[in-house]
């Protein structure tokens, strides 16, 4: 996609990785795949200030006593990797402090290139939290 190759950004690699990834795809498929993934790349950035448009409330069972899941024990060697994504995310601006009688442990997960994804273990709080109705709309539906 050499038109997302301005100024190129982590982003830009990732968005270029599933590009070429996207094989079961047709050549007219994959050309306006490249061409939406260009048109909206700024849509993806993670950088910067949290987007104003969206914001998400988790809506409790209203009396549920608040669920406090304690950290899963690590490994020095994956702690400091934790702090290091947690930090990143931090200062991109994805996430925010806060204080809050609610928990969840994080977890990494291995992918298959040997570095870790960031999660966060949020089985347990769902357990107290009303189901949302409300899917994801498909990709189809939004670009016919």
């Amino acid at each position: 996609m050499p038109h997302l190759r301005h100024g190129i950004t982590p982003l830009d690699q990732t968005l270029d990785c599933r590009y070429k990834h996207a094989t079961t795809l047709s050549e007219s498929e994959r050309s306006r795949l490249a061409n939406l993934l260009g048109e909206y790349s700024d849509v993806f950035d993670v950088v910067g200030e949290p987007t104003p448009f969206a914001e998400h409330h988790i809506d409790n069972t209203g009396n549920h006593p608040p669920i406090a899941a304690p950290p899963y024990r690590v490994t020095p060697a994956k702690k400091e990797i934790m702090r290091a994504k947690l930090d990143k995310t931090l200062a991109d601006g994805v996430i925010e402090e806060c204080e809050s009688a609610w928990a969840a442990p994080c977890v990494l997960v291995p992918k298959a290139n040997g570095t870790y994804r960031f999660c966060v273990d949020y089985r347990k709080l769902n357990t107290a939290t009303k189901t949302d109705s409300c899917s994801a709309r498909l990709l189809e539906a939004i670009h016919p």
